[in-house]
Formats: C-alpha cells, sequence, structure tokens
C-alpha cells in the first residue's frame, strides 16, 4: 500500500518592520499555507501584491504560482506561524 507524502509541519519565523523573505522550498509538496499572528503584518506576493492581515487573523496563500513571498510585522518584531495545508 502506498503511503501519502507528509505535509511538513508549521513553522514560526519572526519578522521586524522590514520585508522579510520566506523560503518557499520546504513547502513545495502542499498547495497552500496558512498565516497567522497575534499582531498585525503584511506579506507582499511576488514582490507587488501588498495585503495586511489584521490581528489573531489568518491569510492564506495557495503556492502553486508564487514565485515570492515577504512578510513584515506593523509593528516590533513578531512571530508568525506558517502552517502547510493539503488537499
Amino acid at each position: 500500500m502506498a503511503q501519502r507524502p507528509r505535509s511538513p509541519a508549521p513553522v514560526t519565523v519572526t519578522v521586524g518592520p522590514a520585508w522579510t523573505g520566506i523560503a518557499l522550498d520546504g513547502f513545495k509538496s502542499v498547495p497552500s499555507l496558512r498565516l497567522s499572528a497575534e499582531a498585525p503584518f503584511s506579506l507582499r506576493l511576488d514582490g507587488e501584491r501588498v495585503q495586511r492581515v489584521a490581528p489573531g487573523a489568518t491569510g492564506l496563500v495557495r503556492l502553486r504560482a508564487l514565485r515570492g513571498l515577504e512578510l513584515r510585522s506593523a509593528r516590533g518584531r513578531i512571530p508568525i506561524l506558517l502552517t502547510p495545508l493539503g488537499e
């Protein structure tokens, strides 16, 4: 019996007010990524589109055609949880 590939484990990254690039290589096996934090943060997709995420809310990023992901906090240094989502 074939085993299903396992999703990568959730990862916490700490970001500050400067844009921080996120390496996506470890998440190539999953279709999307959920981002969450207790403080407001922004994400930038492919160096162009910027989306602000409210405190306690989550952002969902589809990884299929994504070439670059950058994160920054609205104020100070904060941890952001990156949770890989299966199908």
